[in-house]
C-alpha cells in the first residue's frame, strides 16, 4: 500500500521504456489488509476512515484516495470533494460531486472508488476490470458471455412469472412468493408443461422463488432514470423486428442486443453504445450484485 497517493507524488516517464516503477511505502505481510502505523499521507489526500480514525490504513484506503487522483486527472485539477477549506469534512461525510466529468462511464468509476464505506469501493482487480478500461472486443466479449446466460436466454418466460406474482393481489413485498402460489401452481397457469422446461427455470430461479425477485429487483434498481429505460420505442425505428415481448429493462435490452450483435451483420455500424452510454456500466452492476462472472 502506498499512504501518500496524491498529484505531486505522481511521476510521468517521458521516455519509451516500457519498465515501470513500483513505489511503496509499506509492504504488507501476506494475508494482512490493514495496518496500524502512525498517520500518513497529505491534507486534502486521505481517506474517510483515516480522517475519521475508526481504522487503521487498508488497501481501500489507497483506493479511495486513488479515486480521487482520477478525478483530478480526469477534470483538469479538480477534486471530487470539493475546494480545500471544506474537502476534509467533505471526505469525511462523503459528500461529493462528480459533475465535472463528462464521460458516464468514468464518473460511474470515480463513484465507485471514492465511496464513504471502504467495504463498497472497488477492489484494484475490480477497478482494472471496470467498463471504463474495456475496448470494443472486451465490449463484444461481454455482451456475448453475459448475453448467454440461462436467465437471459428465458428472460421473456421468467417475466411472466414475476407478473403473474405480482398480478397476485396476496402478494406482498417481504413475503415468500410461493405463500400464496407455489412454482407448480404457476407452471400450470401458464400452461409450461414440457418437463424440461420446467427443470431449466427452476435451476434458475430456485423452488422458492427468491432468485426470481433478486434478479428483476437488482435490474429495476439499475434500469431507473437511465438512457436505455423503455428502450424498445427508442430502437424500433433502427431495428423494426424489436421485441415488444422482453421488458424495457437493462435485462430485456441485453437479451435483444445479444441476439442482434450474434446476428445482424450491421451491429456496430448502428452506434447503439452512443444512444446507450450507461449500458455497460448497468450491465456491470447487475453482474456484480449477483455474482456473474465473464
Amino acid at each position: 500500500m502506498h499512504r501518500d497517493i496524491k498529484p505531486g507524488n505522481v511521476l510521468m516517464d517521458s521516455g519509451e521504456s516500457e519498465a515501470g516503477r513500483l513505489d511503496l511505502s509499506r509492504t504488507l505481510k501476506d494475508g494482512r489488509s490493514t495496518l496500524h502505523t502512525a498517520r500518513a499521507g497529505t491534507r486534502g489526500w486521505e481517506a474517510t476512515e483515516i480522517l475519521n480514525q475508526h481504522t487503521g490504513y487498508k488497501k481501500s484506503s489507497d483506493i479511495q484516495v486513488a479515486g480521487m487522483l482520477v478525478f483530478y486527472i480526469l477534470s483538469d485539477g479538480k477534486h471530487p470533494f470539493g475546494d480545500v477549506k471544506d474537502r476534509e469534512e467533505n471526505i469525511k461525510t462523503g459528500q461529493y460531486v462528480l459533475e465535472d466529468l463528462q464521460d458516464t462511464v468514468a464518473e460511474d468509476l470515480v463513484a465507485w472508488m471514492i465511496n464513504k464505506e471502504p467495504a463498497e469501493r472497488l477492489t484494484i482487480d475490480e477497478v482494472l476490470g471496470h467498463p471504463y478500461f474495456w475496448d470494443d472486443d472486451k465490449q463484444d466479449a461481454v455482451l456475448r458471455k453475459l448475453g448467454d446466460r440461462p436467465e437471459i436466454q428465458k428472460y421473456e418466460t421468467l417475466a411472466k412469472f414475476h407478473d403473474l406474482y405480482m398480478k397476485d393481489k396476496e402478494h406482498t413485498e417481504g413475503r415468500e412468493p410461493t405463500a400464496t402460489l407455489t412454482i407448480y401452481e404457476a407452471f400450470d397457469v401458464l400452461k409450461i408443461e414440457n418437463e424440461k422446461k420446467r427443470k431449466d427455470i427452476i435451476s434458475i430461479v430456485g423452488e422458492d422463488l427468491n432468485d426470481l425477485w433478486k434478479l428483476f429487483n437488482t435490474a429495476e434498481d439499475v434500469t431507473n432514470g437511465k438512457s436505455f429505460f423503455d428502450w424498445q420505442s427508442k430502437l424500433s425505428g433502427i431495428w423494426p423486428d424489436v421485441n415488444k415481448k422482453l421488458l424495457g429493462d437493462v435485462l430485456g435490452l441485453l437479451r435483444f442486443l445479444r441476439n442482434k450483435v450474434v446476428h445482424a451483420e450491421d451491429f456496430k455500424e448502428k452506434k447503439i453504445f452512443v444512444l446507450f452510454p450507461d449500458f455497460f456500466i448497468s450491465i456491470h452492476r447487475v453482474a456484480k450484485a449477483l455474482n456473474w462472472k465473464y
